[in-house]
Order: structure tokens, then sequence, then C-alpha cells
């Protein structure tokens, strides 16, 4: 709650509940709004079974970021609409516009502009950046993805199939 004493404008409440005068304080403080709570840095809530802290759930992450979803959109249709692109992948345009520059200004993709359209080459010689991804190209990484799209699709057309297919054979193919 803030005082209506004119004299404490400007303190923080810290300064407020210590005593501090106007001009004793340890320098300038942020601006707050009156209606902004001080965090409780005192508690801090156990996490749940799916790593899951007090109210807010963390079940939404994926393994790729949104820099290796776009990749992925562009190795497969090179002539695909940004629009299309944050459709597919959930973001917005202007962050797909982002990653896109970031990507070329890696060398990881080339623009060419077609016409009025653009065309996005991928590079798939170029190498992975994390040090722990050493050895591992760009190429790579999109036909693992794909090679993992077609297994899917493989399967779920196995699935609605009415014959049952034995497991060995399945294994052989």
């Amino acid at each position: 709650m803030v005082t209506a004493d004119p004299g404490a404008r400007g303190l923080t409440r810290a300064n407020r509940r210590h005593g501090v005068g106007p001009g004793q304080g340890s320098g300038p403080t942020p601006c707050r709004s009156a209606r902004h709570e001080e965090p409780d840095l005192g508690h801090i809530p156990e996490a749940g079974p799916l790593g899951n802290v007090g109210n807010v759930k963390r079940d939404g992450w994926t393994f790729l970021t949104n820099h290796g979803h776009v990749l992925v959109c562009l190795a497969q249709d090179p002539d695909v609409l940004l629009r299309d692109v944050a459709v597919r992948t959930g973001i917005t345009e202007r962050s797909v516009q982002q990653i896109v520059c970031d990507l070329e200004r890696a060398g990881i993709i080339i623009r060419m502009r077609v016409g009025r359209r653009n065309r996005y080459v991928v590079r798939r010689e170029e190498p992975f950046r994390h040090p722990l991804e050493v050895g591992v190209t760009v190429g790579q990484f999109v036909d693992l993805v794909e090679d993992g799209r077609q297994q899917s699709r493989r399967s779920a057309r196995h699935r609605t199939d009415s014959t049952v297919v034995p497991l060995s054979r399945r294994l052989e193919s």
C-alpha cells in the first residue's frame, strides 16, 4: 500500500519500511506502479512430477528451437511463404523473418529472389554451431527430421490397415 504522505514520494517501500528518508536511500530507484507487489523471495515453490513449478505448467516445450523448426520448413519447401512457415511453426511472421535473417547471416541458408518471391537454399554441408554437435551437419539434421516424418506416415498407414503384420516382418522391412 502506498502512503499519501507527500514527503514519502520517490521512496521505495523498503526504504519507507526501514525508516530511510528522502536523500538517504541507496540511489535512484526504478519507477514502479502503485499496485506493484514485491516478489516473495522467501518462498520458492517445489517442482511437481512433470517439472511444473507452482501453478506454471511446463509441458509445452519441444526438443527443437524455433530456428530448427523454421530451418526444417525451408528445407522441405524452398518456395514456401514466410507467412505459411509462421502458421506451421506456431510463431509470428515477424519472428520467422528475424530467424530467416539469423540463418542467412550465419551462412546456413541463401535467400534468392525469383520474380516477386523468395527461394531459400539450405546449405546442407554447414556444421552445427554448438560444441556438443561437432560433426553434425545441417543436412544430417534435416534428413533425420524428414526420415522421422516418413516413418511416422508409414506407421500411420500400417495402423489403418485391417490386416495384422507380424512384428518380425515389420522389422525386416
